[in-house]
């Protein structure tokens, strides 16, 4: 039976998912994509991950935990979702990067600061929400999307957060539960 498990029965479609244990494809361990579906007769979700669809087993998946937010006491009422796009304002320790442009790509709870890629830069910063503004396109009142960005940025963007996300499990292990 090739028809799809029902939502009880295939948990993980429609969600985001963390791919690790892959021996065939190791450059996907830490990566993050989208299950997008599940092929009962093959016992695989097919996952859309860094622009190609691949059929991974359940064991190789774990559900990945929305971006944590700020807490309230923060004082700044303005939230960011990973890969918002964002302009750097009011940094004192590193003015020079006033004005820059870049990507959030999770928040650290630990810090309680944003891990922002800033364009054209080798390595992610870490920001607090105070110091970040949304990129609006200009003459609008929407919030940027990042259907607005060329495939260049998103690829690079892709494996900016990847490097990131291997560099920090290395550090400390990958926390899943709801505790």
């Amino acid at each position: 039976n090739s028809e799809p498990r029902n939502s009880m029965e295939s948990p993980l479609v429609g969600k985001r998912v963390l791919i690790s244990g892959l021996n065939a494809r190791p450059d996907l361990n830490g990566c993050i994509g989208d299950a997008v579906s599940y092929n009962a007769d093959k016992a695989r979700y097919v996952v859309h991950v860094n622009d190609e669809h691949i059929a991974l087993r359940e064991a190789n998946l774990q559900l990945q935990q929305p971006v944590q937010r700020p807490a309230a006491s923060d004082g700044d009422a303005t939230r960011f979702e990973m890969q918002t796009r964002v302009r750097v304002l009011g940094l004192a320790s590193k003015p020079e990067l006033n004005g820059k442009e870049g990507t959030v790509l999770v928040w650290d709870e630990s810090k309680e600061r944003y891990v922002v890629q800033i364009d054209g830069a080798p390595k992610t910063i870490l920001l607090r929400v105070a110091n970040l503004e949304d990129i609006k396109p200009e003459g609008s009142d929407q919030k940027w999307s990042a259907d607005w960005r060329p495939i260049e940025v998103d690829e690079y963007i892709g494996r900016r957060f990847h490097e990131y996300v291997v560099e920090e499990s290395k550090k400390t292990p990958f926390n899943f539960s709801n505790k």
